[in-house]
């Protein structure tokens, strides 16, 4: 009698020859799926950079504003990224008197650190809303980079002009990996754009006559110990602030050109 042993069985079954065709329809599909991807979306690499290019002018003046905050004004930022770190609410706590036959132990519910079970004052909050999450009180924000990184991106990309031109260079860069590159770097570049966008979108919230009435409110309270002015006079946003600090006086007008600060381009979407 013989033994069937492993060979047999693949030989018997198509254990090898199962495998291999069922590796190679898997290299086959991820092929078709690359050249499918590739044959729609290339001839939108021509869009891409006009997109790009259109929001060009809104990456530097977002880098210029957010440069001149962080190197002029360091101490008003410092405060503004407590207020952020503390939910972006613009909060002045008080403290309410109590009667002399209150309670000895009162639970008080106020901003973090606040001790409980005061005797002779509780604590209160005014607030004056909050603060827009913005990356202009974030420790890094670089959309003059970020610019850079879908434009080097897209450098690598063919501009097809017609899904003709598509199409032959789908024929001439034919290997998968090939394909697969070109597919993760559209893709990529997409990503980025929208992400740069995003960014620059939350940026702008902060110039609003809104925003700057209340923190100018939350800055005046006889409160609150930081003092901050904020004020609009048409496009110029000022901050500035007296006291202790690494300086003893910060001031800063901003005049943020609004038409490049929103400058978008029309970025085209995968079929």
């Amino acid at each position: 009698m013989r033994a069937i042993g492993p060979e047999c069985g693949d030989a018997v079954f198509g254990g090898e020859m199962y495998a291999g065709a069922k590796a190679q329809y898997s290299i086959d599909e991820r092929q078709r799926v690359a050249e499918e991807f590739l044959e729609a979306n290339l001839v939108k690499v021509l869009s891409m950079h006009v997109a790009l290019e259109r929001v060009r002018p809104a990456a530097a003046e977002a880098q210029r504003l957010y440069t001149q905050i962080r190197t002029l004004i360091p101490d008003i930022l410092d405060q503004l990224k407590l207020v952020r770190r503390n939910g972006f609410e613009l909060v002045v706590s008080l403290a309410v008197e109590l009667p002399e036959d209150a309670s000895e132990e009162i639970a008080v519910v106020g901003p973090r650190g606040l001790e409980r079970g005061l005797t002779t004052d509780a604590a209160s909050q005014v607030s004056f809303g909050y603060l827009p999450d913005t990356p202009m009180l974030y420790s890094r924000f670089q959309p003059v980079k970020d610019h850079a990184d879908v434009a080097q991106l897209l450098a690598a990309l063919p501009r097809a002009a017609s899904k003709e031109e598509a199409f032959d260079w789908i024929c001439d860069n034919s290997r998968l990996d090939h394909l697969e590159q070109g597919v993760r770097m559209m893709r990529r570049a997409s990503h980025l754009y929208l992400r740069m966008i995003e960014r620059l979108d939350r940026f702008n919230s902060f110039f609003t006559r809104r925003n700057f009435t209340a923190l100018n409110k939350w800055g005046q309270h006889p409160n609150n110990a930081f003092d901050l002015k904020a004020e609009v006079n048409l496009e110029r946003f000022s901050l500035s602030h007296s006291g202790r600090g690494r300086w003893e006086h910060e001031e800063l007008v901003l005049t943020p050109n609004m038409a490049a600060l929103t400058a978008r381009g029309d970025w085209p979407g995968f079929e």
